[in-house]
Parts: C-alpha cells; sequence; structure tokens
C-alpha cells in the first residue's frame, strides 16, 4: 500500500509527515511520497530543499524508502489525482499553512476527506501512532459503521491496523428507535427519545456477525449507540468518551448539500482525534458459511420450493430454517398447512425446520423484518405463487423483498 502525505513544510504539517511515517515503518514499508503541491501561477522550481531533507531525515528515523515530490495545481485536486492514481492512502494534518501561495494543508484536508473520493487520514495529533508504531502504546479506534456499501473499506482498514499492532477497537453504530424497530418488525409503542435494550442487542448481534465475516477477531467490540438528530454527532461524543486516537469511517462522494449532514463530514469537521475517511470500494470478503435460511411460502407448489431451496442451502447442517407464511389476521387453517409443510420435510440431521405464522397487510414488510430478527444469512423466496391465504401475488412480494431486504435473497422460480 502506498501512502501519500500531503505537506507545506510548516509546523502544522508535521503531525502528518510524522503519522504517515509510523504507518509506512508498521505496515511494513510500503512505499511514503512526501508531496508539496505549487500553485498554478507559482514558477517552475524543483523539490525545495526542505522538502528533500524531510524526506531523508523522515527515512533515516522510521527506516522506511521516503521519497519526496512537487506538483501544481489545486491543492485538493492534486493530492486527490496522485492519491487515485496510485491507489494511496493519502495523509494530511488538520492544520497547517504558509502565508504564501501553495499548499494550505488545513484548509485543504476536509475538502479532500469528505469528498470521499480516496482513502483519507487527518492527523490531529501523532503521537499515538508514534507510540503505536514503537510499541510503546495501545492504538485505540472507533470504527463507525451503518451504511454496508460504505463500511467495507473502513472495516478493511481497521483489520489491516488491527494485524500490524496492538490496538483495541470499538466498533459501533447510531441507531433511530423509530427507524431500527421498523426494520426489525418491532413494535412502534416504544419511546423514540430513549435507548432501547432490546433493539441494541439486535443491533449488536448484527455488528458482531458483519465483523466477523470481514475477519476482525472478537476482541473487537460492537456497540449500539441511541441518537436523535445528526448521527456525526453521537459517534464524534461517542468517540471522545473512549479517548479513541482515531476515528474510522466510510464516506461516500456526494455533493456538497448532502455532505453537510454526512457522518464523514460531521467527523471531520468538529473532531478532536484523528479522523480517517475510507470510500466505498469494490472491498470483496468472504461470507460466513450459512447457517441460518428464512424461506418464505405463500403455500403454493410454486412458494414451497423455496423450502427446498433452503436445505440446499444449508447442505447437511448444522443450521435452521425459518419456514414463514404471512397472513391478515387469524388464519388457523394457514397455521395447520404451514406446521404440515414442516412436518412433512425431511431435513438432514444437523438441520432443523422452524415455521412462523407473520401477521401483517404487507408481505414484503413483514419477511424483511422477520430475516433481520432471525439473522438470517439468505432469504429463499418462490416466484409467481398464488394462494387464496394471502391476497398477494408472491411475484410481485419477491420483488418487493429483492427491494427492501438488506440480507441476500434468492428468488426460485416455478417448476416447469
Amino acid at each position: 500500500m502506498t501512502i501519500i502525505c500531503g505537506t507545506d513544510g510548516s509546523p502544522g504539517a508535521a503531525p502528518g509527515v510524522t503519522a504517515a511515517a509510523a504507518l509506512a515503518a508498521r505496515l511494513h514499508d510500503p512505499d511514503l511520497l512526501l508531496l508539496h503541491v505549487l500553485a498554478p501561477e507559482a514558477p517552475e522550481e524543483a523539490a525545495p530543499a526542505w522538502l528533500e531533507e524531510e524526506a531523508a531525515r523522515t527515512a533515516r528515523s522510521w527506516g522506511v524508502a521516503a521519497q519526496a515530490r512537487v506538483t501544481r495545481g489545486d491543492p485538493g485536486d492534486a493530492l486527490v489525482a496522485e492519491a487515485q492514481r496510485s491507489g494511496a492512502l493519502l495523509v494530511v494534518s488538520c492544520t497547517g499553512h504558509r502565508d504564501k501561495p501553495l499548499l494550505r494543508v488545513g484548509g485543504t484536508a476536509e475538502r479532500v476527506a469528505e469528498q470521499g473520493r480516496v482513502p483519507t487520514l487527518v492527523v490531529l495529533d501523532a503521537a499515538p501512532f508514534e507510540e503505536w508504531a514503537a510499541d510503546r502504546g495501545r492504538l485505540r479506534v472507533v470504527l463507525g459503521l451503518g451504511n454496508e456499501a460504505a463500511d467495507a473499506g473502513a472495516m478493511a482498514l481497521v483489520k489491516k491496523l488491527h494485524g500490524a499492532g496492538a490496538c483495541d477497537v470499538v466498533a459501533a453504530t447510531v441507531y433511530d428507535v423509530g427507524e431500527a424497530r421498523a426494520r426489525y418488525g418491532l413494535s412502534r409503542e416504544r419511546s423514540r427519545i430513549a435507548p432501547d435494550p432490546e433493539l441494541e442487542k439486535l443491533i449488536e448481534r448484527d455488528l458482531a456477525a458483519s465483523l466477523a465475516a470481514t475477519g476482525l477477531d472478537r476482541s473487537v467490540a460492537p456497540r449500539a449507540i441511541f441518537g436523535l438528530g445528526r448521527k456525526g454527532d453521537h459517534l464524534l461524543e461517542f468517540a471522545a468518551a473512549e479517548k479513541a486516537d482515531l476515528l474510522v469511517v466510510g464516506a461516500h462522494h456526494k455533493g456538497w448539500l448532502r455532505r453537510l449532514s454526512s457522518v464523514s463530514s460531521v467527523a471531520l469537521h468538529f473532531r478532536h482525534c484523528s479522523v480517517a475517511c475510507i470510500p466505498a470500494g469494490e472491498v470483496l470478503r468472504a461470507r460466513a458459511p450459512i447457517h441460518r435460511v428464512l424461506a418464505a411460502t405463500d403455500l403454493s407448489p410454486a412458494g414451497d420450493r423455496a423450502l427446498a431451496y433452503g436445505f440446499t442451502l444449508l447442505g447437511e447442517g448444522p443450521g435452521e430454517i425459518h419456514l414463514v407464511h404471512v397472513v391478515e389476521g387469524k388464519d388457523p387453517g394457514a397455521e395447520r398447512k404451514l406446521k404440515d409443510l414442516a412436518a412433512a420435510a425431511q431435513p438432514p440431521p444437523g438441520v432443523t425446520v422452524l415455521p412462523q405464522i407473520l401477521r401483517s397487510s404487507e408481505p414484503a414488510r413483514a419477511i424483511c423484518a422477520a430475516a433481520e430478527r432471525a439473522a438470517a444469512d439468505v432469504v429463499c423466496i418462490g416466484s409467481h405463487g398464488r394462494s387464496a391465504l394471502v391476497g398477494a401475488v408472491l411475484g410481485s412480494v419477491a420483488l418487493a423483498v429483492l427491494r427492501g431486504s438488506t440480507r441476500p435473497v434468492l428468488v426460485v422460480p416455478p417448476a416447469g
């Protein structure tokens, strides 16, 4: 991994250089580039003496290969362009500038990081990185999660840090009571202005599963944080309470209006520790083995095929299939049929079938919520099945489940 550090040679830029060098040393000799940006109107010049000296001093002090380079253009654009070309982690200090039309690091850092184009570390204090790299202290890290598309890159960076040296990591997500209870299909008759212990158990269970799938070990503690208003504010408050040295969050490339309230933007603007913003990337990670399948059926032959495919996914087990059917109101006939279907199934010895009637006028939403409560690894649902018991075509329900589920969905077509 290449590390690029933007610097203008000022005292305010020094923490970024030190932290970048510490990371390079601890992560086993990645390339380190000290980059100085000239304004477009500045005269041509080679790397100034101070930049060459800083690169040489850094190389001697940390035992890394440090190079110096000068480029030209808008500071933010030039830093991002160089990082994109080399696939680098960009490191900048949150303060530091000179009274010249050169790189103003402090004014550029937040703008570069919050755009979410390249992985960016904004350094407030280099001391924790120095202590960590020298094995004199543990790096205290808060990993802010909340959007799976943006979380993968953030988790990958934390995994790299955690594997390179001693770290105390807490993975935290901020939840809104109303939104979260709707997601899990829980009763909404609950205060929305106080923490919800029932929700927190479910959220922390799912956080732990995501961390395990990424390869982070069990020493990483999952935490659900109750919040009202901007999630970034609550995440920063939590990081301060944890005395974090580093807050790592995922970031999306967004327009300026949307960035005003994004978690990464709030964290950068009001930070009291270093912040790493990692853009959503194509980070592929192995999924955990499938142990829980939610199979939804409308009790038609086409719908019942979801159960058979659930068995296929689980193999010989161990595992369980949550076999669900959605009805409105009471329907004893449906309950009997579902239990008969479960009893007639011949699962492998290590697989358990758990039938459950879901009562809702919105089948897709009920299925998605049941999958969340069960922590299903996969949802299986048949398509184009019809039933007199539920006034809906399962094909349209399957489409709605595909759109609404946060979990993988297997849609099973009818036979023939």
